[in-house]
């Protein structure tokens, strides 16, 4: 039998995509075990719901390596993934995690940190070279905000978006934090229409970005959205409203 911890975040501020994730991570481990394991052994998957609470993270890591010998541990947010990097090197154990932040990409100071996809800071570089790219007004340079989550999720990719902003000549306006909580940006958005963007950068997940995207519709706000890995999946469109149609990209 092989062991694996998994640290999910079923409740608290990114529930709204951690829930579906969980999901498929275990659906991934029952079609590993109905198709003769791994080596022919078979996965035992020990969860707990951790409420993207980095405390909470810390005890459940220490019960998955110590109590229960556990070798690999699928993470989750940026957060407790930074928090844990070092114990994770000093344990040797696998940790596969869905923050996609640059600060674990390199394998010589993180040797058993793993993510699957494109690490943030790479994505926001792509996001502000294709805001570059589609620039049609050449009378003057594109403008954009970028509004984020008061989080190490949120955070951890601006610097490279704003210094590859300043590199393509790309001028932007003050930073909006909105909530991953948030039922409403209304005020954050009145402040962003004042600079008059052709783009904004959204940092946060699936509710606080369709959240934004809907309000901006209600203000009246003439402008186009580009989202981070989690602020976009298939019932964003429905959140959001007819107002994101041909304006959000994820």
């Amino acid at each position: 039998m092989i062991k694996i911890g998994g640290l999910f975040a079923l409740t608290g501020p990114t529930s709204d995509v951690g829930v579906d994730y969980s999901m498929g991570v275990k659906d991934g481990v029952s079609w590993i075990n109905d198709h003769g394991g791994i080596n022919g052994k078979k996965i035992e998957l020990i969860s707990n719901d951790y409420a993207y609470d980095i405390s909470r993270a810390r005890s459940l890591y220490e019960k998955y390596s110590k109590e229960y010998k556990i070798e690999l541990i699928q993470g989750w947010g940026t957060g407790d993934t930074e928090a844990l990097m070092v114990d994770v090197n000093n344990d040797s154990v696998v940790y596969m995690s869905a923050s996609y932040s640059a600060s674990i990409t390199d394998p010589f100071y993180t040797p058993y940190n793993f993510f699957i996809g494109t690490d943030y800071s790479t994505s926001i570089r792509l996001a502000i070279k294709y805001i570059k790219e589609s620039h049609s007004d050449s009378s003057r340079p594109p403008k954009m905000v970028f509004i984020y989550p008061d989080h190490p999720y949120g955070k951890v990719p601006i610097p490279a978006g704003k210094t590859m902003a300043a590199a393509l000549g790309i001028k932007y306006g003050q930073d909006q934090l909105v909530s991953l909580g948030a039922k409403d940006a209304t005020t954050q958005l009145r402040k962003v229409k004042e600079y008059g963007p052709d783009w904004v950068w959204l940092g946060g997940t699936l509710n606080s970005c369709a959240v934004i995207v809907r309000d901006a519709g209600k203000i009246g706000l003439d402008t186009r959205f580009i989202m981070n890995t989690w602020g976009f999946d298939e019932t964003f469109l429905r959140k959001a409203g007819n107002y994101a149609n041909g304006r959000a990209y994820g």
